[in-house]
């Protein structure tokens, strides 16, 4: 574990911040302060759910778990995530033209050893269901190699803008210098990706989760009840 702090005013808050994390930490008998080890959390099983959310528009996130601890394939699907997301790319393509949602975004969620690749998308209630086919049938395409190379280059041209605006924020950077990271990265080959699209984007392997307000017939019956 390590604590780095930025105080603005006086050493004393740094030590304050760190007697505090130290804290947070159990001793052992032997002395040594270590952080417990947490229960391995259980996998999400592939399927489709529902769940009833109210005071919010129906929207729907569909989740694929990536190799665990897998560097390169996280990589791939970065830039998976690049031609996905945006104005102008495949998500808005099959989407947004269609009028079959009001915002989508694909992003990697979980921590960098077991990440996935998630998909949101807000759509109407009467729009929802044809949204979620709609992102099966443009994976199912992706997955039978359906990218070109003006779509990598239009992601690599949006993922170099993102950069450039990242490495301007000072916290940004603050975090990329202490964690050693790149500041950019080169796109790979449409092969690498197209490879690793047929590999992992099975319509068998999502975890599909669609939240929307309940039916009315549910509503009224719970009100009478």
């Amino acid at each position: 574990l390590r604590v780095a702090v930025l105080a603005n005013k006086s050493a004393a808050q740094g030590a304050a911040a760190v007697e505090a994390a130290d804290r947070w930490i159990a001793r052992r008998s032997s002395g040594i302060r270590a952080c417990g080890s947490p229960p391995s959390p259980s996998h999400a099983r592939v399927g489709t759910y529902a769940i009833d959310a109210t005071g919010r528009p129906p929207e729907v996130e569909l989740a694929l778990r990536l190799p665990h601890d897998d560097a390169p394939s996280r990589a791939l699907a970065s830039w998976w995530v690049s031609v996905l997301d945006g104005d102008d790319g495949l998500l808005a393509s099959a989407l947004g033209s269609a009028g079959l949602a009001r915002s989508w975004n694909a992003r990697l969620v979980g921590p960098d050893h077991d990440p996935a690749l998630a998909v949101r998308i807000v759509s109407s209630e009467g729009a929802l269901d044809s949204a979620v086919a709609q992102t099966r049938a443009l994976f199912d395409r992706i997955r039978g190699g359906a990218l070109t190379a003006d779509e990598l280059t239009r992601a690599a041209a949006r993922r170099s803008r993102e950069e450039l605006s990242l490495s301007l924020d000072p916290r940004a950077r603050l975090v990329a210098t202490w964690r050693a990271a790149p500041t950019s990265s080169s796109p790979p080959t449409i092969d690498l990706l197209k490879n690793f699209a047929a590999s992992f984007f099975r319509d068998d392997a999502w975890v599909i989760v669609a939240a929307r307000p309940p039916r009315l017939e549910d509503a009224t019956h719970e009100k009478t009840n």
